[in-house]
Order: C-alpha cells, then structure tokens, then sequence
C-alpha cells in the first residue's frame, strides 16, 4: 500500500507539471498574438484569472472542512487565508470604485475571521497546524505564499524593470511579470488544497475501514 500512495503521489506531481506548464503555454501564446498590453493590465484577465483562482480554493477548503471529524479548524483557518489572499486582489478595483483602501473591506473581516479561529480552537488548532507542517499540502502552500506575497512583488517593482530596461521600459512588460510569478504561486497553493484534499479522503477512509492498513 505504501508503494501505491508514492506512485500515487507521483503521479500527482506529474499532473501538477502539466497543469502549470498549460496555464503558462496559453498565457505565452496569447502574447505571442499581440495581446500582451491587453492581457497584464490591472483588473484584467490574469489578474481576474488569479482571483478566481485564490477564492475557489478557499470556498472548496470551507466546503470540506463541513465534513472533516480531525481537521475543520484548520481546513476553515486556510480557507480564511484564502479569502484575505482574494480580497488583497481586489485593491485595484477597490481603489478606483470605493477608495485608496476599499479593499480592507474585504481583508479586515478575512482577518478577524482568522484570529477569531486561532482563539476559539486554541485548545486544537496549533496541533493542527503542527501536524499540518510537516506534510506536502503545507511544501506546496508555503512555496505559493511566498512566490505570491515575496518574490513577485520583489520581482514587480518598477524601478527595477526601468534600470533593467532604460529607455526601453514597458510598463506592461514588468506587469507580466509580476502577474505570471503570483500565477504560478496560486498554482502552487492549489496543489497545496489538492493535497490536503487527498488527506482529508485517507482520514475518512481510515474512520470507514478502521481494521484496514493505509
């Protein structure tokens, strides 16, 4: 059984290099077509396809937390992460219809969601977390929060892509840049609920089959 849960995850990682490698095979061709100034643009479809991206992964991680016994806690603390992440995506769009910091709207209540989680499971959710650690949902969830919420926006500022480029400079070109680095972070954080997904089913069918080795 061991060996089938290696190939198993094998094969995972496989799918996971395929899904990454499609997502940014589309976003090289529909550059390559000349809608490169149209596609990174803020609020515009990569910046829309993220959103998507982050705020599916957190309603699906609330979802299953509804029919988790060992770890509801913790599946609804990530999936309030997630709706922080969402709201954070929206501070342009927030910015231009409602104000400079419209999106604490959305990020303040995330946040308080958050703590109010850490305080009324305190008695279980840090072992949670700890256990959490040490598995590949967590690899892959922390390598797509720091790409998102370091790299790109290291990777992002202006004033780096205008010493790179000098006279050069397209402001289109340092946003796709950043926009595909979050991308491929928010890939990673998807895995990361995939993963978790496939835990959650190994929990359930070890409480279904209690004299079964897994």
């Amino acid at each position: 059984m061991k060996y089938l849960v290696k190939l198993a995850f094998a094969m995972r990682l496989v799918l996971y290099m395929g899904i990454a490698a499609g997502v940014f095979e589309v976003i090289v061709r529909l550059c390559a077509a000349g809608h490169a100034e149209g596609f990174a643009v803020d609020d515009g479809p990569l910046e829309a396809a993220q959103l998507c991206v982050i705020l599916s992964s957190g309603l699906f991680l609330f979802g299953l937390s509804r029919g988790s016994r060992d770890r509801a806690p913790l599946l609804r603390l990530l999936g309030g992460f997630a709706l922080f992440a969402a709201g954070r995506e929206l501070d342009n769009f927030m910015r231009v219809h409602v104000g400079h910091h419209g999106y604490y709207l959305f990020t303040v209540p995330a946040a308080c969601y958050v703590i109010y989680l850490l305080w009324r499971y305190r008695g279980v959710i840090f072992g949670q977390i700890d256990e959490f650690m040490r598995t590949g949902a967590f690899t892959f969830m922390f390598v797509g929060v720091l790409m998102v919420g370091v790299y790109a926006q290291i990777i992002g500022q202006e004033p780096l892509w205008m010493g790179v480029m000098g006279d050069n400079y397209l402001r289109h070109a340092k946003h796709m840049i950043e926009e595909c680095a979050e991308m491929m972070g928010y890939l990673f954080i998807v895995f990361g609920v995939i993963e978790i997904t496939v835990l959650e089913a190994a929990s359930r069918a070890r409480r279904a089959r209690p004299g079964r080795p897994y």
